[in-house]
């Protein structure tokens, strides 16, 4: 897919990929799936824009490509397992669900040979990378060694900053090799590769990638690639969405469709500051699966009281999460709004850093002022 960022006056960036990719209930789910995704695309892609300095005010130009019937024996064989008149229907009304969510995205059917959707990608890729207009590129199709040689031509000083690379499964050796910048969306796309069909496929390694909800930045061997942490305002470091309850019934939304995060337990400076002392593991703690366990630099075998616990979470919660308020984690432990006092005086101004800690508080502005109104609860299917 190519999202190209359009502001009023010409200069853009643009992102480039299949689309192959998206999480299992999205294709399920026909063309709310697919108007789904397409606007989940668009909000991180707005949020990445957001923290390098590029307004909101923006337009997002996407087109996807796909080769339609390879696809649809893919998603067939892999996610619906139905009869396949019926799922390549599904399959298509996805894409239409994606192309009608936002004015300027598209999806192309490509057709059944073996590289079409490849040679899109490719040439589309070259053709906004020499537009000097072209601010940022996004590439989703990192997991592919064959693009190696047509990205290597644009790892130049002229283009190293303005191409960014989309890790859904996981980097292709030789491409994770080039210095561009490196993310990921947590939660968007699906975990694993497909099962190869044996059909047609819509790349060439019938690879659809992992992107998690939320964006982070991956190191890069060498050369090093530049490290950005989302959002940029922040001074602390953005946590990847971890779990813990996050409340009867699911998660909690305000009128916007923001995150609202339910009440901690009520903050003692002293008793906070001691917990944070005790260097507990948030993951192990507060979700109880540590993925480094006895190599985690944080304690694992303190035996916490219940307060204990209360008051980790409330400091779990002080840790801005990478996916914002737009987290569909229902457990997630980490904050999705700024909940410090406003200044003295002050208002709620919306998008502002309006609390006591100002430009210095390490949640990014969108997540202050936040409506803490709850309009209704969403509950997310695994």
């Amino acid at each position: 897919m190519i999202v190209s960022f359009l502001p009023f006056t010409p200069p853009f960036p643009s992102v480039i990929s299949d689309l192959n990719q998206f999480r299992d209930e999205l294709w399920s789910q026909g063309a709310d799936g697919g108007r789904s995704a397409a606007n989940e695309l668009c909000e991180y892609i707005r949020l990445d824009l957001l923290s390098r300095g590029i307004p909101r005010n923006c337009k997002i130009l996407c087109r996807g490509y796909v080769n339609l019937f390879g696809l649809a024996q893919s998603i067939h064989h892999n996610i619906l397992g139905g009869a396949f008149d019926h799922d390549i229907h599904v399959v298509e009304d996805f894409l239409r669900g994606f192309t009608q969510a936002r004015h300027l995205f598209d999806c192309v059917d490509v057709g059944r040979g073996h590289d079409a959707a490849d040679i899109k990608l490719t040439e589309n890729f070259k053709y906004y990378a020499d537009d000097v207009r072209v601010k940022q590129i996004y590439f989703g199709g990192s997991h592919d060694n064959g693009y190696t040689r047509t990205l290597d031509q644009y790892a130049g000083p002229q283009y190293v900053n303005r191409v960014i690379l989309l890790e859904g499964t996981p980097f292709a050796c030789e491409i994770m090799r080039l210095p561009f910048r490196k993310v990921q969306f947590h939660g968007l796309f699906r975990e694993s590769k497909m099962v190869n069909s044996g059909s047609t496929s819509t790349s060439r390694e019938s690879s659809p990638q992992r992107w998690p909800y939320g964006m982070f930045v991956l190191p890069a061997p060498a050369p090093p690639a530049p490290v950005v942490q989302l959002p940029k305002a922040s001074k602390a470091k953005i946590m990847k969405p971890v779990a813990i309850p996050q409340g009867p019934g699911g998660i909690y939304r305000n009128r916007d469709g923001q995150r609202i995060d339910p009440p901690t337990s009520k903050y003692s400076k002293a008793e906070t500051d001691r917990v944070k002392k005790l260097k507990l593991c948030n993951v192990n703690y507060l979700r109880r699966d540590c993925p480094y366990g006895r190599r985690c630099t944080h304690d694992h075998d303190y035996k916490p009281t219940a307060d204990e616990l209360k008051t980790l979470a409330l400091v779990a919660r002080m840790a801005p999460c990478s996916s914002g308020s737009v987290c569909t984690d229902e457990k997630c432990v980490y904050g999705h709004m700024c909940a410090a006092p406003i200044k003295n005086g002050g208002k709620k101004v919306k998008g502002t850093k309006c609390c006591i800690f100002g430009e210095g508080c390490k949640f990014p502005a969108e997540l202050h002022g936040i409506d803490g109104e709850v309009v209704k609860t969403t509950v997310v299917r695994n």
